[in-house]
């Protein structure tokens, strides 16, 4: 398994060494090309165009006495990608 495979130039020098091996290649960028004759799974989340996602908390979780929040927002722009901010906090104590 390749994670994070970007090009597949290094997905590439593992089938050459191991030809009879089964490699499965995973990269997150949706902007990568894939090689001629290639299978792909994509995993397409909400929302499915351009919109304004406002500020909200997606992650709230406590460990010991430490709390972690994760935080994002996205926002339209003239590119096919998009924009997204996210933030993760760490909040000693356990309290904001």
């Amino acid at each position: 398994m390749d994670v994070g495979a970007g090009g597949g130039h290094g997905t590439r020098v593992i089938a050459n060494s191991v030809a009879e091996a089964e490699i499965v290649a995973v990269e997150p960028s949706m902007t990568l090309r894939f090689a001629p004759g290639g299978r792909a799974v994509l995993n397409l989340q909400p929302p499915g165009a351009p919109v304004t996602v406002p500020e909200s908390r997606f992650a709230d979780v406590r460990i010991g006495r430490r709390r972690y929040e994760g935080w994002g927002r996205a926002e339209p722009v003239p590119s096919p990608i998009g924009h997204v901010e996210l933030g993760m906090y760490v909040i000693n104590g356990g309290d904001a």
